[in-house]
């Protein structure tokens, strides 16, 4: 994915009649600023994942919690992408246009009977809490074909617009992904992370 600051290059006034003798005069072109190097883009916001929720555990409806009632685990993999920087000279104010993908690993468990899993991920900006705007929910569903049990996927893209106010730029901001858990899957995974303990 791209990665570029939109900005405009002026050229010199001075320097344009020189184009037209490049091939004799690449020194002077050269001094006069047509082959001055790119300005690097400004980084892109930092993507992470929920720590508690980078996982999930779906139960069939019921009491049981055995390994046997397990209808699928997911986890995130990556989440990986790009940005463009579209920024106002004057004001300094603009956007930052971020595109990215989440790479998922979908497994089977006993408990699913028709090979076909719902889940959802959410992607969050923490500087926008509490905003509605600031956390959204994608749904996805997962097929297994034939006699898969796992999968690894690729979902996405995900596009986001994050305005920037005078002096900001992409790495002033953070994404944050994770499943779409409820209070007792978050729960489950806290206890797993605790090594199965209560």
């Amino acid at each position: 994915m791209r990665q570029q600051s939109r900005q405009v290059a002026h050229r010199p006034a001075g320097c344009f009649g020189f184009a037209f003798l490049a091939v004799l005069l690449a020194g002077s072109l050269s001094s006069c600023g047509l082959f001055q190097e790119a300005t690097p883009p400004p980084p892109c916001p930092t993507i992470l994942t929920h720590q508690d929720a980078s996982t999930l555990t779906r139960f069939r409806e019921g009491p049981g919690r055995d390994l046997i009632d397990v209808e699928f685990e997911a986890e995130i993999i990556d989440a990986r992408g790009g940005c463009i920087h579209d920024i106002d000279d004057e004001t300094r104010k603009g956007t930052v246009e971020v595109e990215f993908v989440i790479e998922l690993e979908v497994a089977r468990g006993p408990a699913d009977t028709d090979r076909e899993v719902s889940l959802g991920y959410f992607v969050a900006i923490p500087q926008f809490y509490p905003l509605p705007e600031g956390h959204k929910v994608f749904p996805t569903k997962v097929t297994f074909p034939g006699n898969r049990t796992r999968l690894t996927m690729v979902d996405g893209p995900v596009h986001l617009d994050i305005p920037l106010q005078a002096g900001q730029v992409g790495e002033d901001f953070t994404i944050v992904v994770g499943f779409d858990v409820t209070p007792e899957e978050l729960d489950f995974n806290r206890q797993q992370a605790r090594g199965g303990r209560p």
